[in-house]
């Protein structure tokens, strides 16, 4: 009978979820949906969904049925239930939670674990293409251990909250992809209006850093009263702000003179052991790939 009312309650849990995935693009409600769907398909007091923050580590992106504030600061270690089914790409239970945490000082759920309690608890992996990328996680405030069936309920949410993150990846995608090309948009049109060249290398190092975040972008002329130095005119904050502004012999940057030289593009994955001018930002952040562009041609007042 429990067997028949579980399959009932997820066709209808699935249903909801398959109809919110297929409506909405925000990945946290998505989440909050299927731990509210686990915890009450397999009859649990909690569920809880984790996936990696900015520093790699499992913190909690769905979470339902919580008493406990410890939840909100928790950070998953190497220890426990859910980093066992992460590691071992598969189910992972616990009949009872709480000696185990009271033994287990390390643990790092262990207030959490104390503060509800939770006693039996099971935990799967969550997948993306293939990857664990996450768990989610039932939990009981009472012994009452999950079984199989529970295990492959669980296992059939758990893809839902993939495909869930596989969205709002192709979403993030797609949002990328626009914003890069409104910058190359505004960039040729501040290119086409009656701007200075002064404004319209400042607009070109701000739409670097917009298009291609994490790069250094540095402009640089060589005067016609100075044909061997290359003087650096705008730059995008950062590792490379420290050389705007700055005057440099040609000696000091090989790769700049030998693209002056043949009019044409460089790259080279050597940059810090060509150009000792990689040292002015290697404080920062280690620089070895450059790409070198020429102007197509010299500005009126003789600067290239």
């Amino acid at each position: 009978m429990r067997l028949s009312s579980a399959r009932s309650e997820a066709l209808a849990a699935f249903n909801e979820i398959s109809t919110r995935l297929g409506a909405s693009l925000d990945l946290d409600e998505t989440l909050l949906a299927v731990a509210r769907a686990a915890t009450q398909v397999l009859e649990a007091d909690i569920g809880a969904i984790f996936l990696p923050d900015a520093e790699g580590k499992l913190a909690v992106r769905g979470l339902y049925g919580e008493r406990s504030r410890a939840w909100r600061d928790l950070h998953l270690n190497s220890r426990g239930l859910n980093a066992r089914a992460l590691g071992a790409g598969k189910v992972a239970r616990v009949e009872d939670y709480v000696p185990i945490a009271e033994a287990d000082l390390e643990l790092a759920s262990r207030r959490v674990i104390l503060d509800e309690p939770i006693h039996s608890a099971m935990a799967v992996p969550v997948r993306r293409r293939g990857a664990g990328v996450g768990t989610i996680g039932v939990y009981r405030r009472v012994v009452a251990p999950f079984d199989i069936e529970d295990e492959y309920l669980l296992n059939l949410l758990s893809q839902q909250a993939g495909i869930a993150l596989d969205n709002a990846s192709a979403f993030a995608e797609l949002e990328s992809t626009r914003d890069r090309l409104q910058a190359l948009i505004d960039t040729t049109d501040a290119l086409w209006t009656q701007s200075s060249f002064e404004d319209v290398v400042k607009r070109v190092v701000d739409q670097a850093q917009r298009l291609l975040p994490g790069i250094a972008c540095l402009v640089g002329v060589v005067r016609a009263a100075e044909g061997d130095r290359i003087t650096f005119v705008a730059a995008t904050p950062g590792m490379a702000a420290s050389l705007q502004g700055s005057s440099h012999s040609f000696a000091q940057a090989p790769v700049v003179a030998r693209a002056l030289h043949e009019g044409k593009p460089i790259e080279t994955s050597n940059f810090s052991k060509l150009s000792p001018l990689s040292s002015s930002m290697q404080a920062v952040l280690p620089v070895d790939t450059a790409r070198v562009i020429p102007l197509g041609e010299a500005l009126p007042d003789g600067r290239r």
